[in-house]
C-alpha cells in the first residue's frame, strides 16, 4: 500500500481559542446540513472553514491534528444511530441479538 515503515507521531490540534478550532465534516451534501454546521460553528464563535473530507478519514483528521472538531449531525429523524439507543438496536442486530435497550 505504500506509505513508511518509520511510525510517525500524530497529534490533535489544541487551537487557542475556540475561534481557532477547525470543524471536520462530510463533504457530500447529503450526509450533512451543511447549514447547520455553519449555524453552529457560528454560535461557537468559529471562524475557521470546515474541513471537508468523506469516509472514516475524518476520524484520522481529528486524530492528526487536521481538523478539530468532528461534527456528525444527523440529516433526518429516521437516520440510523441519531440517538444512542437506536445505535444499540443497530449493533445488536447486526449480533443476531434481540433489538431491546437495557436501562
Amino acid at each position: 500500500m505504500g506509505g513508511s515503515d518509520t511510525a510517525q507521531p500524530v497529534s490533535v490540534d489544541d487551537p487557542s481559542s475556540l475561534a481557532d478550532a477547525r470543524l471536520c465534516e462530510s463533504v457530500e451534501t447529503g450526509h450533512p446540513d451543511h447549514s447547520q454546521s455553519a449555524e453552529i460553528a457560528d454560535r461557537l464563535g468559529i471562524t475557521t472553514e470546515p474541513y471537508r473530507i468523506d469516509s472514516q478519514c475524518k476520524y484520522g483528521a481529528v486524530a492528526r491534528g487536521d481538523a478539530s472538531i468532528y461534527l456528525r449531525l444527523p440529516t433526518s429523524a429516521s437516520y440510523p444511530g441519531e440517538d444512542l439507543g437506536s445505535c444499540r438496536r443497530q449493533v445488536r442486530r447486526r449480533a443476531g441479538r434481540r433489538a431491546r435497550d437495557r436501562r
